[in-house]
C-alpha cells in the first residue's frame, strides 16, 4: 500500500453524497491540506433522522455541514440539493461539474452499500472536464473497503477530526459515528504496516493500462474459482 503524498500546490475536490460523508471518509485530508480542498455536497439527507420532519432535518444537516467545512478551512463549491436516495437518477448533475482545476478527486467507494455513494464514480468518469492525469481516489464510509491502494497518516490531526465529526450532532445522537469512525481509522493501520502510524484513512485508486488488464485477469480467475467451487457443493 502506498503512502499518500499530496503536494502543497495540488488542488483537491471531495464529493460528499450527504453532510458528514466528507468528514467521516476524508476528514484527515481536509485537515492536513487545509485551504487546498473544495467540497461538493450532492444531497442534504433530509430523511436522515426519523424523529424529525424532512424540513427540519434538511435545515439542521445543511447548517452542520457548513459549520464543519468552515472549521476545516474548506470551500463549498456546490450544494446540488438532490433528493435523498436519488443520486443515481441525477448523475448528469455531477458529470457536468467543472473538474478541470483538480489534481485529486475523492469520492465514495463504488462498492459502498448506500446507493447514493456507489454511483458517484460512474458520474465522475463521464465528466468531460476531468483532467487525464487527475488522481481519483475512493474513500471508505459504510463498511471497510477491500484492496485499498493508498493510505494517509492522520495521527497528527485525529483530535481535530473528532471535533469535525462532532459537528454532526443530528447523526451522532442516533449512532456514535465519531467513536466508531475513530476505531475504524485506528484498526485500518494494520494494513499499512507503518509502525509510526496510529490512525489512517484508506483509499482505493482503480488500476489503468497494464495494471487494469492484470486486475481483470485476476477477477476472472477468482470468479471461475468460485463457479467451480459451487459445482462441488
Amino acid at each position: 500500500m502506498e503512502k499518500l503524498q499530496i503536494s502543497s500546490d495540488s488542488r483537491i475536490l471531495i464529493i460528499a453524497p450527504h453532510p458528514d460523508d466528507e468528514t467521516y471518509g476524508c476528514g484527515g485530508v481536509l485537515l492536513k491540506h487545509r485551504g487546498q480542498c473544495d467540497v461538493v455536497l450532492l444531497a442534504y439527507g433530509e430523511t436522515g433522522n426519523p424523529n424529525w420532519t424532512k424540513d427540519r432535518t434538511l435545515r439542521v444537516r445543511r447548517e452542520e455541514f457548513r459549520t464543519a467545512m468552515e472549521m476545516a478551512g474548506a470551500t463549498i463549491v456546490a450544494e446540488l440539493g438532490i433528493p435523498n436516495k436519488k443520486v443515481d437518477e441525477n448523475l448528469r448533475e455531477i458529470s457536468h461539474l467543472d473538474f478541470s482545476k483538480y489534481d485529486y478527486v475523492f469520492l465514495p467507494n463504488k462498492r459502498d452499500i448506500h446507493p447514493d455513494h456507489s454511483c458517484v464514480l460512474k458520474a465522475v468518469k463521464q465528466a468531460k472536464t476531468l483532467k487525464k492525469n487527475a488522481i481519483v481516489l475512493q474513500y471508505e464510509m459504510w463498511g471497510a473497503m477491500p484492496g485499498a491502494t493508498h493510505y494517509l497518516d492522520i495521527s497528527d490531526v485525529m483530535e481535530d477530526k473528532e471535533k469535525l465529526m462532532l459537528c454532526y450532532k443530528s447523526q451522532e445522537e442516533r449512532i456514535p459515528y465519531c467513536e466508531r469512525i475513530k476505531a475504524r481509522d485506528y484498526y485500518r493501520v494494520l494494513e499499512t504496516f507503518d509502525k509510526k502510524c496510529q490512525y489512517a484513512e484508506l483509499f482505493y485508486q482503480e488500476p489503468s493500462g497494464t495494471a487494469l488488464f492484470k486486475s481483470k485477469v485476476k477477477d476472472s480467475i477468482r470468479n471461475t474459482g468460485k463457479s467451480v467451487a459451487l459445482m462441488f457443493r
